[in-house]
């Protein structure tokens, strides 16, 4: 299943408004099945019922803890939503009609390398929490873990797609930052024009 693919399962499965309900409730935290009928009003068979498309999906797992299963948010994968609407509402400034930028194309345009493109994110060890949302998001392949360090590290930087910041807006600790996008646009400008003799 591919990364647009794996997209279109999640935001189908939020298709639903007890679904969504039931995610905010346990965006206040774990519940149990008996605390979500009490707070929806509906009955737990049905309820159950979107327990289990929510979990075929990951955005909720489960958890015994003595006789009850307690419900609760899959953070990583809320966080690939939220990269993924957040890669669709960038601007797509600097682009030609018929350029796109894709991670399997190593560019920015065909006559420029991405090796000269400055666009690659930076991890701040010090607020980075460990919590892997960027390693979940990107769908370039751009971070592998470093277990002596616990964190993520920036191990292929010339995967990342120009201008996509999907890792950084996935990240709760803001650990993630990238250069000045109006900076790097002036720069593929002034590459575009030095390629083009």
């Amino acid at each position: 299943m591919n990364t647009r693919q794996r997209h279109a399962v999640l935001f189908q499965a939020l298709g639903h408004p007890v679904r969504l309900h039931i995610l905010e409730i346990l965006s206040q935290g774990p519940r149990c099945v008996c605390d979500l009928v009490a707070l929806t009003g509906k009955r737990q068979p049905y309820i159950s019922q979107h327990l289990a498309t929510l979990r075929s999906t990951g955005l909720v797992t489960a958890d015994r803890q003595g006789w009850n299963i307690c419900y609760q948010l899959n953070f990583s994968k809320l966080a690939e939503l939220q990269a993924a609407v957040a890669t669709l509402s960038q601007p797509k400034r600097d682009r030609t009609e018929d350029e796109t930028i894709t991670p399997s194309d190593n560019n920015i345009c065909h006559d420029i390398p991405r090796a000269e493109v400055p666009w690659r994110p930076t991890v701040n060890l010090e607020l980075c929490s460990g919590c892997q949302s960027c390693m979940d998001t990107c769908p370039d392949d751009v971070y592998d873990w470093d277990g002596a360090l616990g964190h993520p590290i920036v191990a292929r930087p010339e995967n990342c797609a120009i201008y996509c910041r999907g890792c950084a807006m996935a990240c709760p600790e803001d650990a993630i930052t990238f250069p000045n996008q109006d900076e790097v646009v002036e720069l593929v400008k002034q590459l575009r024009v030095k390629y083009a003799a």
